[in-house]
Protein backbone atom coordinates (compact mmCIF):
# COMPACT_ATOMS: atom_id res chain seq x y z
CA UNK A 1 0.00 0.00 0.00
CA UNK A 2 2.50 2.42 1.28
CA UNK A 3 4.43 2.11 -2.67
CA UNK A 4 1.40 2.47 -4.29
CA UNK A 5 0.99 5.38 -2.27
CA UNK A 6 4.40 6.82 -3.00
CA UNK A 7 3.86 5.99 -6.82
CA UNK A 8 0.71 8.32 -6.44
CA UNK A 9 2.78 11.02 -5.25
CA UNK A 10 5.75 10.64 -7.55
CA UNK A 11 3.08 10.72 -10.47
CA UNK A 12 1.84 13.58 -9.00
CA UNK A 13 4.50 15.71 -8.53
CA UNK A 14 5.60 14.62 -12.43
CA UNK A 15 2.72 16.48 -13.54
CA UNK A 16 3.32 19.73 -11.68
CA UNK A 17 6.38 19.47 -12.74
CA UNK A 18 5.38 18.84 -16.77
CA UNK A 19 2.60 21.57 -16.24
CA UNK A 20 4.56 24.58 -14.82
CA UNK A 21 7.29 23.65 -17.59
CA UNK A 22 4.30 24.11 -19.92
CA UNK A 23 3.56 27.68 -18.19
CA UNK A 24 7.08 29.00 -18.39
CA UNK A 25 7.26 27.73 -22.54
CA UNK A 26 4.06 30.20 -23.31
CA UNK A 27 4.91 32.98 -20.75
CA UNK A 28 8.54 33.45 -21.17
CA UNK A 29 9.57 34.12 -24.56
CA UNK A 30 13.40 33.76 -25.18
CA UNK A 31 14.93 36.65 -24.59
CA UNK A 32 17.68 36.95 -27.27
CA UNK A 33 18.01 36.04 -31.32
CA UNK A 34 19.83 37.36 -34.02
CA UNK A 35 17.90 40.23 -36.33
CA UNK A 36 16.26 38.98 -39.73
CA UNK A 37 16.05 42.70 -40.50
CA UNK A 38 18.73 42.80 -43.31
CA UNK A 39 19.46 46.73 -42.16
CA UNK A 40 20.66 45.46 -38.84
CA UNK A 41 23.62 43.82 -37.80
CA UNK A 42 22.98 40.20 -36.65
CA UNK A 43 23.61 40.63 -32.91
CA UNK A 44 21.28 41.05 -29.83
CA UNK A 45 20.61 44.28 -28.11
CA UNK A 46 18.44 44.18 -24.84
CA UNK A 47 18.72 48.15 -24.56
CA UNK A 48 17.52 49.03 -28.38
CA UNK A 49 14.47 51.01 -28.18
CA UNK A 50 12.20 51.61 -30.63
CA UNK A 51 12.75 55.11 -32.66
CA UNK A 52 9.62 57.79 -33.11
CA UNK A 53 8.91 57.83 -37.30
CA UNK A 54 8.56 61.59 -38.93
CA UNK A 55 7.85 60.72 -42.31
CA UNK A 56 11.36 62.34 -43.55
CA UNK A 57 13.80 60.47 -46.23
CA UNK A 58 16.26 58.45 -45.61
CA UNK A 59 19.29 60.27 -43.48
CA UNK A 60 22.84 60.69 -44.59
CA UNK A 61 24.08 57.68 -42.36
CA UNK A 62 21.20 55.52 -44.07
CA UNK A 63 22.18 55.72 -47.27
CA UNK A 64 25.65 55.21 -46.13
CA UNK A 65 24.76 51.76 -44.97
CA UNK A 66 22.56 51.11 -48.15
CA UNK A 67 25.42 51.68 -49.99
CA UNK A 68 27.14 49.24 -48.46
CA UNK A 69 24.32 46.79 -48.40
CA UNK A 70 23.97 47.79 -52.27
CA UNK A 71 26.55 49.88 -53.80
CA UNK A 72 25.66 50.13 -57.36
CA UNK A 73 22.45 52.46 -58.11
CA UNK A 74 21.61 53.89 -54.28
CA UNK A 75 22.21 57.44 -55.87
CA UNK A 76 19.62 56.09 -58.46
CA UNK A 77 16.86 57.22 -55.25
CA UNK A 78 14.00 59.07 -56.31
CA UNK A 79 12.74 61.17 -54.24
CA UNK A 80 9.02 60.49 -55.76
CA UNK A 81 9.33 56.95 -55.12
CA UNK A 82 10.36 57.46 -51.51
CA UNK A 83 6.91 59.11 -50.70
CA UNK A 84 4.60 55.47 -50.78
CA UNK A 85 6.89 53.83 -48.62
CA UNK A 86 6.15 56.40 -45.88
CA UNK A 87 3.03 54.52 -45.20
CA UNK A 88 3.99 51.48 -43.52
CA UNK A 89 6.65 52.83 -41.15
CA UNK A 90 3.23 55.35 -39.72
CA UNK A 91 1.03 52.31 -39.40
CA UNK A 92 3.56 49.82 -37.80
CA UNK A 93 3.60 49.73 -33.62
CA UNK A 94 4.38 46.57 -31.28
CA UNK A 95 0.76 45.29 -32.06
CA UNK A 96 0.14 45.98 -35.90
CA UNK A 97 2.40 45.72 -38.85
CA UNK A 98 -0.55 47.25 -40.65
CA UNK A 99 -4.10 49.23 -39.70
CA UNK A 100 -7.68 48.98 -40.32
CA UNK A 101 -7.30 52.65 -41.06
CA UNK A 102 -4.46 51.74 -43.85
CA UNK A 103 -6.83 49.32 -45.81
CA UNK A 104 -10.17 51.97 -45.46
CA UNK A 105 -8.09 55.07 -46.38
CA UNK A 106 -6.54 52.96 -49.29
CA UNK A 107 -3.15 53.74 -48.55
CA UNK A 108 -2.64 49.54 -48.26
CA UNK A 109 -3.53 49.91 -52.07
CA UNK A 110 -1.05 52.50 -53.06
CA UNK A 111 1.64 50.65 -51.14
CA UNK A 112 0.86 47.29 -52.60
CA UNK A 113 0.55 48.99 -56.11
CA UNK A 114 3.87 50.46 -55.70
CA UNK A 115 5.58 46.93 -54.54
CA UNK A 116 4.25 45.17 -57.79
CA UNK A 117 5.30 48.22 -60.53
CA UNK A 118 8.11 50.13 -58.84
CA UNK A 119 11.75 50.20 -60.93
CA UNK A 120 14.13 47.85 -59.61
CA UNK A 121 17.10 49.12 -58.22
CA UNK A 122 19.08 46.46 -57.27
CA UNK A 123 18.89 42.58 -56.77
CA UNK A 124 21.23 40.63 -54.21
CA UNK A 125 20.50 36.93 -52.43
CA UNK A 126 19.80 36.30 -49.39
CA UNK A 127 21.39 32.97 -48.68
CA UNK A 128 19.79 32.41 -45.38
CA UNK A 129 16.95 29.11 -44.72
CA UNK A 130 16.01 26.78 -47.52
CA UNK A 131 13.88 28.62 -49.55
CA UNK A 132 15.00 30.92 -52.74
CA UNK A 133 15.25 34.13 -51.83
CA UNK A 134 16.46 37.39 -53.34
CA UNK A 135 16.45 40.67 -52.01
CA UNK A 136 15.01 43.54 -54.04
CA UNK A 137 15.38 47.28 -53.10
CA UNK A 138 12.97 49.21 -55.12
CA UNK A 139 12.92 52.80 -56.35
CA UNK A 140 12.73 55.18 -53.38
CA UNK A 141 14.99 52.30 -50.92
CA UNK A 142 12.52 50.30 -49.74
CA UNK A 143 13.38 47.02 -49.33
CA UNK A 144 11.35 43.88 -50.20
CA UNK A 145 11.74 40.51 -50.02
CA UNK A 146 10.93 38.37 -53.21
CA UNK A 147 10.18 34.26 -52.98
CA UNK A 148 9.81 32.93 -56.28
CA UNK A 149 7.77 29.99 -57.52
CA UNK A 150 9.58 26.51 -57.20
CA UNK A 151 8.46 22.85 -56.16
CA UNK A 152 7.65 23.06 -52.39
CA UNK A 153 7.89 26.39 -51.94
CA UNK A 154 4.28 27.75 -52.51
CA UNK A 155 4.48 31.18 -53.38
CA UNK A 156 0.83 31.45 -53.42
CA UNK A 157 0.47 30.53 -50.13
CA UNK A 158 2.48 33.92 -48.74
CA UNK A 159 0.11 36.27 -51.15
CA UNK A 160 -3.02 34.28 -49.76
CA UNK A 161 -1.72 34.26 -46.11
CA UNK A 162 -1.18 38.10 -46.00
CA UNK A 163 -5.02 38.62 -47.77
CA UNK A 164 -6.65 35.85 -44.71
CA UNK A 165 -4.92 38.25 -42.28
CA UNK A 166 -6.40 41.19 -44.13
CA UNK A 167 -9.71 40.20 -44.22
CA UNK A 168 -9.14 38.50 -40.25
CA UNK A 169 -8.51 42.03 -39.18
CA UNK A 170 -5.25 40.87 -37.33
CA UNK A 171 -3.20 43.04 -39.54
CA UNK A 172 0.23 40.98 -38.32
CA UNK A 173 1.59 39.56 -41.59
CA UNK A 174 4.23 41.40 -44.02
CA UNK A 175 2.70 42.83 -46.94
CA UNK A 176 3.05 41.01 -50.13
CA UNK A 177 2.30 40.67 -53.33
CA UNK A 178 2.29 38.90 -56.17
CA UNK A 179 5.30 40.07 -59.07
CA UNK A 180 6.68 38.83 -61.91
CA UNK A 181 10.87 39.39 -62.88
CA UNK A 182 11.74 39.58 -66.49
CA UNK A 183 15.53 38.66 -66.26
CA UNK A 184 15.89 39.05 -69.86
CA UNK A 185 16.04 42.20 -69.85
CA UNK A 186 18.65 44.38 -69.73
CA UNK A 187 17.00 46.65 -66.93
CA UNK A 188 16.96 44.13 -64.57
CA UNK A 189 20.47 42.20 -65.74
CA UNK A 190 22.29 45.58 -64.86
CA UNK A 191 20.60 45.75 -61.43
CA UNK A 192 21.50 41.90 -60.20
CA UNK A 193 24.50 42.02 -57.54
CA UNK A 194 27.95 40.54 -58.80
CA UNK A 195 27.33 38.26 -56.22
CA UNK A 196 24.87 36.04 -57.58
CA UNK A 197 25.50 37.12 -61.21
CA UNK A 198 26.73 33.18 -62.19
CA UNK A 199 23.80 32.37 -60.24
CA UNK A 200 20.80 33.48 -62.93
CA UNK A 201 21.99 31.44 -65.90
CA UNK A 202 19.94 31.74 -69.49
CA UNK A 203 19.07 27.91 -69.98
CA UNK A 204 19.77 27.09 -74.03
CA UNK A 205 17.32 24.13 -74.10
CA UNK A 206 14.34 25.77 -72.66
CA UNK A 207 14.99 29.31 -73.82
CA UNK A 208 14.45 29.94 -70.14
CA UNK A 209 16.32 31.92 -66.95
CA UNK A 210 17.20 30.14 -63.91
CA UNK A 211 17.98 30.94 -60.33
CA UNK A 212 20.18 28.73 -58.82
CA UNK A 213 20.61 29.70 -55.08
CA UNK A 214 24.18 30.10 -53.61
CA UNK A 215 24.74 28.45 -50.16
CA UNK A 216 27.83 30.43 -48.76
CA UNK A 217 28.75 27.35 -47.34
CA UNK A 218 25.54 26.47 -45.00
CA UNK A 219 25.80 22.35 -44.68
CA UNK A 220 22.29 21.70 -44.45
CA UNK A 221 22.04 23.95 -47.73
CA UNK A 222 21.22 22.07 -51.09
CA UNK A 223 20.61 23.28 -54.44
CA UNK A 224 18.40 20.79 -55.54
CA UNK A 225 15.70 22.69 -57.48
CA UNK A 226 16.60 26.12 -59.51
CA UNK A 227 13.52 28.92 -59.36
CA UNK A 228 13.07 28.79 -62.91
CA UNK A 229 11.05 31.75 -65.88
CA UNK A 230 7.88 30.90 -67.74
CA UNK A 231 7.55 32.00 -71.13
CA UNK A 232 10.51 34.51 -69.84
CA UNK A 233 8.82 35.76 -66.81
CA UNK A 234 9.68 34.35 -63.43
CA UNK A 235 6.67 34.47 -60.74
CA UNK A 236 6.84 34.99 -56.68
CA UNK A 237 5.62 36.75 -53.97
CA UNK A 238 7.49 40.26 -53.43
CA UNK A 239 7.20 40.80 -49.26
CA UNK A 240 7.83 44.17 -48.01
CA UNK A 241 10.81 44.00 -45.06
CA UNK A 242 9.07 44.87 -41.90
CA UNK A 243 9.47 48.79 -40.86
CA UNK A 244 13.55 49.32 -38.69
CA UNK A 245 11.88 51.78 -36.35
CA UNK A 246 10.38 48.68 -34.53
CA UNK A 247 13.36 47.67 -33.40
CA UNK A 248 15.03 44.05 -34.02
CA UNK A 249 12.65 40.42 -34.08
CA UNK A 250 13.08 37.97 -31.40
CA UNK A 251 12.47 34.27 -32.66
CA UNK A 252 11.15 32.03 -29.62
CA UNK A 253 10.67 28.58 -29.82
CA UNK A 254 6.70 27.68 -30.98
CA UNK A 255 4.64 26.07 -28.11
CA UNK A 256 4.18 22.22 -28.87
CA UNK A 257 0.13 22.54 -29.61
CA UNK A 258 -0.27 18.56 -28.85
CA UNK A 259 0.94 18.87 -25.51
CA UNK A 260 -2.27 18.16 -22.63
CA UNK A 261 -3.29 21.84 -22.14
CA UNK A 262 -6.70 20.89 -20.81
CA UNK A 263 -4.62 20.60 -17.57
CA UNK A 264 -3.20 23.94 -18.41
CA UNK A 265 -7.04 25.66 -18.23
CA UNK A 266 -6.83 24.76 -14.25
CA UNK A 267 -3.38 27.25 -14.69
CA UNK A 268 -4.57 29.99 -16.70
CA UNK A 269 -4.83 32.63 -13.42
CA UNK A 270 -1.19 32.76 -13.43
CA UNK A 271 -1.32 34.25 -16.93
CA UNK A 272 -2.89 37.55 -14.84
CA UNK A 273 -5.30 39.60 -16.06
CA UNK A 274 -3.20 40.58 -19.60
CA UNK A 275 -3.40 37.33 -21.43
CA UNK A 276 -1.93 38.83 -24.60
CA UNK A 277 1.10 36.41 -25.21
CA UNK A 278 -1.57 33.49 -24.98
CA UNK A 279 -4.37 35.15 -26.76
CA UNK A 280 -1.22 35.91 -29.28
CA UNK A 281 -0.48 31.66 -29.22
CA UNK A 282 -4.20 31.12 -30.23
CA UNK A 283 -4.34 33.67 -33.08
CA UNK A 284 -1.63 31.75 -34.57
CA UNK A 285 -2.49 28.43 -34.36
CA UNK A 286 -6.30 28.78 -35.99
CA UNK A 287 -4.09 30.74 -38.71
CA UNK A 288 -1.87 27.65 -39.35
CA UNK A 289 -4.67 26.00 -39.05
CA UNK A 290 -7.22 27.71 -41.36
CA UNK A 291 -3.53 27.71 -44.08
CA UNK A 292 -2.56 24.39 -43.03
CA UNK A 293 0.52 25.44 -42.22
CA UNK A 294 2.64 22.95 -40.01
CA UNK A 295 6.18 24.25 -40.93
CA UNK A 296 5.89 26.86 -38.02
CA UNK A 297 8.60 25.98 -35.94
CA UNK A 298 9.22 29.26 -34.48
CA UNK A 299 7.61 32.77 -34.05
CA UNK A 300 8.78 36.53 -34.41
CA UNK A 301 8.33 39.31 -31.47
CA UNK A 302 9.65 43.11 -31.45
CA UNK A 303 11.61 42.90 -28.62
CA UNK A 304 9.23 44.75 -26.45
CA UNK A 305 7.03 44.27 -23.82
CA UNK A 306 3.16 43.28 -25.31
CA UNK A 307 4.33 43.01 -28.67
CA UNK A 308 2.15 40.73 -31.08
CA UNK A 309 3.59 37.44 -32.89
CA UNK A 310 4.21 38.34 -36.29
CA UNK A 311 2.65 36.25 -39.07
CA UNK A 312 6.00 35.34 -40.85
CA UNK A 313 7.04 32.88 -43.50
CA UNK A 314 3.86 31.08 -44.27
CA UNK A 315 4.97 29.45 -47.94
CA UNK A 316 4.28 25.93 -46.56
CA UNK A 317 0.86 26.46 -46.13
CA UNK A 318 -1.87 25.09 -48.74
CA UNK A 319 -0.22 22.30 -49.65
CA UNK A 320 -3.57 20.51 -49.32
CA UNK A 321 -7.08 20.41 -49.96
CA UNK A 322 -7.92 17.21 -48.74
CA UNK A 323 -6.78 17.05 -45.10
CA UNK A 324 -6.84 19.04 -42.41
CA UNK A 325 -4.35 19.42 -39.74
CA UNK A 326 -7.10 18.86 -36.79
CA UNK A 327 -4.20 19.12 -34.31
CA UNK A 328 -3.21 22.94 -34.70
CA UNK A 329 -6.92 23.40 -33.10
CA UNK A 330 -5.93 21.72 -29.71
CA UNK A 331 -5.54 24.92 -27.92
CA UNK A 332 -8.80 26.91 -28.45
CA UNK A 333 -10.38 23.07 -28.04
CA UNK A 334 -8.36 22.72 -24.24
CA UNK A 335 -8.22 26.01 -23.53
CA UNK A 336 -11.26 27.13 -24.68
CA UNK A 337 -10.57 30.89 -25.21
CA UNK A 338 -9.85 32.85 -28.16
CA UNK A 339 -10.07 36.69 -28.87
CA UNK A 340 -13.18 38.75 -28.93
CA UNK A 341 -11.80 40.52 -32.78
CA UNK A 342 -11.24 36.92 -34.17
CA UNK A 343 -14.07 35.89 -33.34
CA UNK A 344 -16.44 38.22 -34.40
CA UNK A 345 -14.62 37.95 -38.23
CA UNK A 346 -14.23 34.30 -38.31
CA UNK A 347 -18.41 34.41 -37.17
CA UNK A 348 -18.88 35.87 -40.25
CA UNK A 349 -20.10 33.47 -43.06
CA UNK A 350 -19.14 35.53 -45.65
CA UNK A 351 -15.47 36.01 -44.42
CA UNK A 352 -14.13 33.66 -47.33
CA UNK A 353 -15.79 35.86 -50.25
CA UNK A 354 -14.34 38.35 -48.87
CA UNK A 355 -11.18 36.86 -49.08
CA UNK A 356 -11.95 35.91 -52.98
CA UNK A 357 -12.69 39.67 -53.55
CA UNK A 358 -9.40 40.96 -52.13
CA UNK A 359 -7.24 38.48 -53.80
CA UNK A 360 -8.88 39.08 -57.26
CA UNK A 361 -6.82 42.46 -56.96
CA UNK A 362 -3.18 40.83 -56.56
CA UNK A 363 -1.58 41.01 -60.26
CA UNK A 364 -0.85 37.01 -59.92
CA UNK A 365 -4.63 36.67 -60.58
CA UNK A 366 -6.07 34.03 -59.70
CA UNK A 367 -4.05 33.07 -57.08
CA UNK A 368 -5.86 30.45 -55.70
CA UNK A 369 -7.19 27.45 -57.35
CA UNK A 370 -11.27 27.16 -56.88
CA UNK A 371 -10.79 23.83 -54.44
CA UNK A 372 -8.93 25.57 -51.65
CA UNK A 373 -11.92 27.97 -51.33
CA UNK A 374 -13.84 25.01 -50.56
CA UNK A 375 -11.07 23.76 -47.62
CA UNK A 376 -10.79 27.14 -46.21
CA UNK A 377 -14.74 27.06 -45.67
CA UNK A 378 -14.24 23.24 -44.29
CA UNK A 379 -12.13 24.49 -41.78
CA UNK A 380 -13.62 27.66 -41.29
CA UNK A 381 -16.72 25.98 -40.43
CA UNK A 382 -14.52 23.19 -37.91
CA UNK A 383 -13.07 26.44 -35.86
CA UNK A 384 -16.32 28.29 -35.50
CA UNK A 385 -18.00 24.44 -34.37
CA UNK A 386 -15.04 24.40 -31.71
CA UNK A 387 -15.41 27.77 -29.94
CA UNK A 388 -19.53 27.12 -29.84
CA UNK A 389 -18.53 24.13 -28.36
CA UNK A 390 -16.30 25.77 -25.70
CA UNK A 391 -19.47 28.26 -25.47
CA UNK A 392 -21.73 25.68 -24.70
CA UNK A 393 -19.82 24.34 -22.05
CA UNK A 394 -18.09 27.22 -20.15
CA UNK A 395 -20.37 30.25 -21.29
CA UNK A 396 -19.39 32.82 -24.05
CA UNK A 397 -17.97 35.43 -20.79
CA UNK A 398 -15.18 32.64 -20.37
CA UNK A 399 -14.18 31.76 -23.81
CA UNK A 400 -14.40 35.14 -25.06
CA UNK A 401 -11.56 37.38 -24.60
CA UNK A 402 -10.87 41.13 -25.04
CA UNK A 403 -7.71 43.00 -25.36
CA UNK A 404 -6.75 45.34 -22.35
Amino acid sequence: MKTFQRLIYIGLVAMVVVMIWSVKIITQPSSCHPSLNPYKKLECSQDSKPATYDGTPPSASDVKLLSKLFPAHTAAFSNSAYEVWKYPQLWADRRNVYTAAAVESGQLTAVLTAMSTAKIIQISDISSGRQNKLMLVLDGGQIAIFKPKRGHDRHFAEIVAFHLDKVLQLYRTPLTVGRKLDFSSAELQSVINDDIQNDIRYIDHANEWCYYRSCCGQSNCKVVMPSCTEDGLMEGALVLVLPFQLGELTRNPMVDIRRPFIRMRLLMPLFGADMTYLLDLIDTSIFDYLIGNIDRHHFETFDEPGAAIILLDNGKGLASTATDDGYLLEMVRNLCVIRANLWKSLSRADILDELKLSLKFDPLHPVLAEEFYGALRRRRQTVVNTVVRCARQHGWSNVLKYDL
